[in-house]
């Protein structure tokens, strides 16, 4: 039987989730008592993706961070973290897009290169507090309970207890929406970019499929190479991420909580419509004329014509700032409170929109696609429903016409209860067994206060049966704000390590 005192930590996943929270971890045990045993184990398959992962691995020069230097991190609670470690480190270019490095966009391998060294730093610190540190790399295909009130993780090459364990596995797998895995032309994943895109030829006509941050990517990249035929980026809605912007702070008059509970008796639940009007109320309190600022969320919308209008204003986007004002804990309310087919919509129809809010693109990224959709080089078509392979061309389905593509790219992701491979069988699992369910969103169901996995047959209460089993990032994202932005993945790592801090505190002393 275990000392009460021990701590044996698992992290499932190696990427930057993993770095953020091992920071996390070393800091809010650096003043606690010292326990008998300290152990920290991260299961990673790949050694080539540890510390940064497959967004942040060595690629082309093309793929940047989509927020500005000043604002990536590791740390939620020290936003110029790798602002300084850039400024000390003249062989990493702080990038382009601003005017300073502070508002540039750096490479994201440079980024991948400071969570590198963070990752070895935070090792040799965990070394310096008695942390013993072990690297499986290994895959978790299953959890079972441990015999003395743990977690055991079980793998094709062994079964090992501890006493937490947290989920930081990164986005779903490729969607392949329409079936094309064998077809040739037809290319699965875009990454490495620098691997992948070379395979293309120069004039070939490129279906991209999707239009948010992995789409931009891969046409980008494209376009870094000299491709010269025309490319197609197309998805359900065609929307693309908003432009980074600064933020503006607003006191809320409308979006509040008495007014929200409000609507939500007089109709018995909260509909979309309702906030729909205190969204357009609280534009008007600022100032905007709100049917004009939320026209570009609209349907008939043009993309083109929206990338214009956020460059020609670049501080000021409202609908942006008024979304990133709203406090988490509001969200919360309104994601309670609305009907079960209001939340379906936001899952089928409106996530998109809420995506591009939180995770924008910067401007010079907007800048280079302005200019390749002005050239004609580039489309953005919505309302695709159909890919097929004819012959050696691929013939899209979608709102508008599109000529026949040479190769199609896939672009999109499995939410986290539809991922395939090692990861989806681990999720499957975890819900067989009794210790995940999924809410309306896609998303683990997990406490907002502590990210621990909520009991599918209890109340998930500290003395249910997940206590101590945690996720962060990508798998919490079934609530109405994206959970896998950076600031989002950080803001994770520190409650789900305050959380163990508290419980490992409970134990010793029950």
């Amino acid at each position: 039987m275990r000392d009460r005192r021990d701590i044996r930590i698992a992290v499932i996943g190696g990427g930057v989730g993993a770095v953020s929270l091992l920071d996390s971890l070393l800091e809010t045990f650096a003043d606690a008592r010292q326990h008998q045993r300290r152990e920290l184990s991260i299961y990673e398959p790949d050694p080539s993706r540890l510390a940064h992962g497959l967004a942040f691995a060595p690629d082309l020069d093309s793929a940047i961070v989509n927020l500005p230097n000043q604002r990536m991190t590791i740390r939620d609670r020290d936003c110029t973290h790798f602002l300084r470690w850039l400024n000390t480190r003249p062989e990493h270019s702080p990038g382009a897009g601003g005017d300073s490095p502070a508002t540039s966009f750096a490479t994201r391998q440079v980024f991948g290169s400071y969570l590198d060294e963070q990752f070895d730093r935070c090792l040799k610190s965990a070394a310096d507090q008695g942390w013993q540190v072990r690297i499986h790399h290994e895959t978790v295909l299953s959890v079972s309970d441990g015999a003395d009130g743990g977690y055991v993780l079980h793998t094709s090459e062994s079964a090992r207890e501890h006493t937490h364990a947290v989920l930081a596995i990164g986005p779903g797998s490729p969607a392949d929406p329409f079936d094309l895995v064998d077809a040739p032309g037809f290319l699965e994943s875009p990454y490495p970019l620098k691997t992948v895109l070379p395979q293309v030829d120069p004039k070939d006509h490129v279906v991209i499929l999707g239009t948010g941050l992995t789409a931009i990517d891969v046409a980008l990249g494209l376009l870094y190479l000299g491709h010269q035929g025309p490319l197609t980026m197309t998805s359900r809605h065609g929307i693309l991420p908003q432009i980074s912007s600064g933020i503006a702070l607003y006191e809320m008059q409308y979006l509040t909580a008495p007014r929200i509970r409000e609507y939500a008796r007089g109709s018995k639940g909260l509909y979309l419509a309702d906030l729909w009007n205190l969204f357009k109320g609280e534009l008007t309190a600022a100032g905007f004329d709100a049917d004009a600022e939320l026209s570009w969320l609209l349907p008939e919308s043009s993309p083109m014509d929206h990338l214009r209008h956020q460059l020609r204003n670049p501080d000021a986007n409202p609908v942006r700032s008024l979304f990133q004002n709203v406090p988490n804990e509001l969200k919360e309310v309104i994601r309670s409170l609305l009907v079960p087919q209001e939340q379906e919509k936001i899952r089928t129809d409106y996530r998109t929109h809420l995506k591009s809010l939180q995770c924008p693109m910067p401007s010079t990224t907007a800048r280079t696609l302005l200019s390749a959709m002005e050239s004609g080089q580039l489309s953005i078509v919505p309302g695709v429903t159909g890919v097929r392979l004819e012959g050696s061309r691929f013939h899209v389905t979608a709102q508008t016409e599109v000529p026949p593509g040479d190769t199609v790219i896939d672009a999109t992701k499995t939410s986290p209860a539809e991922s395939k491979g090692a990861p989806g069988k681990l999720m499957s699992a975890l819900t067989r067994d009794g210790y995940a369910s999924w809410d309306y969103y896609g998303g683990l169901r997990v406490s907002r206060r502590t990210n621990q996995l909520h009991d599918p047959t209890g109340p998930g209460t500290a003395a249910g049966r997940t206590r101590g089993l945690y996720a962060m990032g990508e798998l919490t994202s079934g609530s109405i704000y994206y959970a896998s932005s950076l600031p989002a993945v950080n803001e994770g790592a520190d409650i789900v390590a305050a959380a163990i801090a508290l419980d490992q505190e409970f134990t010793s002393w029950s």
